[in-house]
């Protein structure tokens, strides 16, 4: 972790529970398993299966979508946390302040569960937020939110990717599964660390060679990854193969942190609050559709502080005291014993 004057101590004493708890957080290129028969990526997609009560429940706005003037930014939430913990207090006060209009969606059992079923909570909230817009939505998230759900959505629900500028991920699995705790779905844990933590025998999850199936990525959509080096839990990247970065492509943008501030030494659980991340993460959102510019970011400014906009070291503090605090329980509620069946509607042969 990035140790930084008073939250060095705090960092330091909770890193064991951290550590274990960041490797349950949760992506063109062709891919894939070929014992599976996977379905085509342009296959219609199947009935959402969670009520639509429910479903749009779950979507908080910070504007009235029928009135925005850009395309809305949909927050998607992390493994463990729900939008309010994960953006709260960092990028939701940046996108107030730069007039952005912004939506969350909000998973069951903070993010824990089945990230297929995740996926749907994104596919919903798209064609809702589409539909009273008439713009496009900008998907914007970190870790699980930032690759594995909206990856799922628009893998097996095609009728969304038009409705899609941008995905713009901190700190990715787009991958394998994370293999810096691999090995740690070995008896028990949450369905979600089943899917996207790769087993001690190094083979990836089900949930993640589906994901990567045929087509990682798709035309008309801009990806822009934003991962660590020193990334301890979706993977350090620095080794082969690496996780975060998906395959390139022209509509694909992978950058470290490293790359923009060479001395930032940032960890899974406060990329949220990097400097580097926020600069390139903003280049991209404020130009829906398009991958961010890098010669326009002024990197001695955006080093000269560690911390994003709207953020400082006592917001982070009281963040990771907080994860503290409650993760240990989140780890341990609905635990089972193997990763969730893959659903029907990802075989070519599902009635």
């Amino acid at each position: 972790m990035r140790l930084r004057g008073g939250s060095g101590r705090l960092v330091a004493s909770i890193a064991g529970v951290a550590g274990l708890a960041l490797g349950l957080f949760g992506l063109s290129g062709v891919v894939g398993s070929p014992a599976q028969a996977y379905a085509p990526v342009d296959q219609p997609g199947p009935a959402l299966s969670v009520p639509t009560a429910v479903l749009n429940a779950a979507i908080s706005c910070d504007q009235n979508p029928s009135t925005v003037h850009r395309d809305i930014i949909l927050l998607v939430p992390p493994t463990l946390f729900d939008p309010a913990e994960a953006y709260g207090w960092n990028y939701e006060p940046a996108f107030r302040a730069l007039g952005y209009p912004y939506c969350t969606v909000t998973f069951p059992d903070y993010s824990d569960g089945d990230v297929q079923v995740n996926g749907e909570y994104v596919v919903n909230a798209v064609r809702v937020l589409y539909g009273k817009s008439g713009r496009q939505v900008e998907l914007f998230g970190w870790s699980q939110g930032a690759s594995t759900a909206p990856r799922w959505a628009l893998r097996w629900w095609p009728d969304i990717r038009p409705m899609v500028a941008s995905l713009v991920g901190l700190a990715p699995v787009n991958e394998y599964g994370s293999d810096t705790v691999e090995g740690y779905c070995v008896v028990e844990c949450i369905p979600a660390a089943w899917q996207q933590v790769r087993r001690i025998t190094g083979a990836s999850p089900n949930f993640m060679n589906a994901l990567d199936s045929i087509q990682q990525t798709f035309p008309g959509i801009a990806y822009t990854v934003i991962y660590s080096l020193t990334d301890e839990v979706a993977g350090f990247n620095v080794i082969t193969p690496a996780v975060s970065p998906l395959p390139p492509a022209p509509n694909v943008f992978n950058v470290a942190t490293q790359q923009i501030c060479p001395l930032q030494v940032v960890e899974h659980l406060d990329i949220p609050t990097s400097s580097a991340a926020y600069a390139v993460a903003i280049a991209a959102l404020a130009h829906p559709g398009r991958l961010p510019n890098l010669a326009a970011i002024d990197t001695a400014q955006v080093c000269a502080d560690p911390f994003m906009p709207y953020d400082s070291a006592v917001s982070v503090v009281q963040h990771e005291a907080y994860s503290a605090s409650v993760l240990p329980t989140r780890l341990t509620t609905g635990m089972v014993t193997s990763e969730p069946p893959l659903a029907c509607y990802v075989t070519n042969t599902c009635a």
